[in-house]
């Protein structure tokens, strides 16, 4: 399989089949990469930049997520409390969403969106920006994914010791449940097909969806703030330790590490 990973001063791919030891620099644009979708669209979270359609657009500071979806690029800004979709051209709505919006994950048309400290889950039509509900959550919302008809949640519960609680979310009724809750702060979550790789503080969790158990923990991270999923293995971003690493739940719980230095984002291309 195929990775890339965006880093402070660089874009960098592993092809598949190379060796973990030799990432290829790819040109690019931006200063740094702090997100990147399959597509090609990136952002650039120092210099306030989008890069879209190969062309280069200014947008909000503080972009916490970026999404494709049809040929358009959805940014989620913490700084402005926004929600926007972006053609080529440049932006073509904005939609005022939660305070200091944290997430969002795509489920067929709609996104849905993780308001922060507004304490709610917001699902938004797509490509109108249309508000189609909003879900009261315990905690504030941070980290999501979308799995089935579900939503997969981390929420930072502060009082009265830091936890994190894994939530899952019916999102046509509204109703959720506590699956697990964690010492330490939410980290990131992503769907597999058997279950959901959890990071919280410096864990990192593959736990099974019939039981919401660990099935794989590894420990030894800082704090990852991004993980995508291909079969068993998770790609993990640490940037807090500076790493970016692979990880496997099975045959046995494993870490690979592939790179370190000033990690923001890595995902999976191609084909697994």
């Amino acid at each position: 399989m195929g990775m890339r990973l965006g880093c402070g001063a660089a874009l960098y791919e592993w092809q598949r089949g190379e060796t973990f030891a030799a990432p290829r620099k790819v040109d690019c644009p931006l200063p740094r990469v702090d997100l990147l979708t399959l597509d090609g669209a990136m952002v650039d979270n120092t210099a306030h930049l989008l890069l879209h359609g190969g062309q280069m657009h200014p947008c909000d500071r503080d972009i916490e997520a970026l999404l494709s979806w049809e040929h358009h690029a959805l940014l989620l800004s913490s700084d402005t409390d926004c929600l926007s979709l972006w053609d080529a051209e440049g932006p073509l709505r904005t939609l005022r969403i939660g305070v200091y919006p944290q997430d969002m994950a795509l489920h067929g048309r709609t996104a849905v969106v993780c308001g922060g400290v507004d304490g709610k889950v917001h699902v938004v039509r797509l490509p109108q920006l249309d508000l189609l509900a909003s879900f009261s959550v315990p905690g504030m919302p941070e980290r999501i994914c979308v799995s089935g008809g579900n939503a997969y949640l981390l929420t930072l519960l502060p009082e009265p010791e830091v936890h994190t609680a894994l939530l899952q979310l019916d999102l046509n009724t509204g109703k959720h449940q506590e699956l697990q809750r964690f010492a330490g702060l939410p980290g990131a979550i992503c769907a597999t097909p058997d279950g959901l790789w959890v990071a919280a503080s410096e864990v990192l969790m593959h736990l099974s969806l019939d039981d919401a158990q660990p099935d794989a923990v590894i420990r030894g991270f800082g704090l990852i703030r991004h993980l995508d999923a291909r079969g068993s293995a998770a790609l993990a971003t640490d940037p807090l330790e500076g790493i970016c690493a692979l990880a496997e739940a099975s045959p046995r719980p494993s870490v690979s590490v592939l790179y370190r230095g000033d990690v923001s984002m890595a995902i999976f291309t191609g084909d697994g």
